[in-house]
């Protein structure tokens, strides 16, 4: 699988994870774990894009995605604590993960450099792209947030012309969509988008 090589695992750790995991496809838009809720589990994401946000009242902010080829372990951060889930997950693309007991995963990588060196990057991946997320909430402007949100997007997305409803955009910065439409314009006066009637171009990407 796709992640064992990303994450440098060999091969008698690959067939334990295999043997042992559940694994769980998730359609576009279904969530995978809600914010608040215990989930004792740690997963191997083997296909899909996910992201990751916070919840609070009505309102939602993505922090950022997780993805079969490059942070490719949902990890919850308690695996050594019994807490609950701080974030929510959901599927943007179908998503099949293999999820493993944190037991077993205490277990291996204790057995394993190689699942213990991939949980320690998985954990600075995650704090980088939050503090990111905090920089850009408290700092940038939300043309900015915008304009970077995008740029995420598209990598993710492998394309230029992205299909994303501006109430979908409003959710995950948690702005209005009203504030959105008028940044998309002003982005586009300074010829960083182009707006189409179903699509927003990146420019000089």
């Amino acid at each position: 699988m796709q992640f064992t090589d990303l994450l440098n695992l060999d091969q008698e750790l690959s067939e334990l994870i295999t043997t042992h995991a559940v694994i769980k496809t998730y359609k576009p838009g279904d969530t995978i774990i809600s914010q608040g809720a215990y989930k004792d589990q740690t997963a191997f994401i083997s296909k899909g894009l996910i992201k990751v946000f916070i919840e609070q009242e009505n309102s939602s902010l993505l922090l950022y995605h997780l993805c079969s080829d490059s942070n490719s372990i949902a990890s919850f951060m308690n695996i050594f604590t019994h807490t609950p889930i701080e974030v929510s997950m959901q599927a943007i693309h179908e998503a099949s993960l293999l999820w493993i007991p944190n037991s077993k995963i205490m277990e291996w990588s204790e057995r394993y450099i190689c699942l213990k060196l991939a949980l320690i990057n998985s954990y600075q991946n995650n704090r980088y792209h939050l503090r990111t997320a905090l920089k850009n909430l408290t700092i940038n402007t939300l043309e900015d947030r915008l304009y970077e949100y995008l740029q995420t997007k598209s990598k993710h997305y492998k394309t230029c012309d992205l299909k994303i409803p501006h109430a979908e955009i409003a959710m995950d910065l948690n702005f209005s969509r009203e504030a959105i439409s008028r940044a998309i314009k002003r982005l586009e006066i300074i010829k960083k988008v182009i707006r189409k009637p179903r699509s927003i171009v990146l420019v000089n990407m």
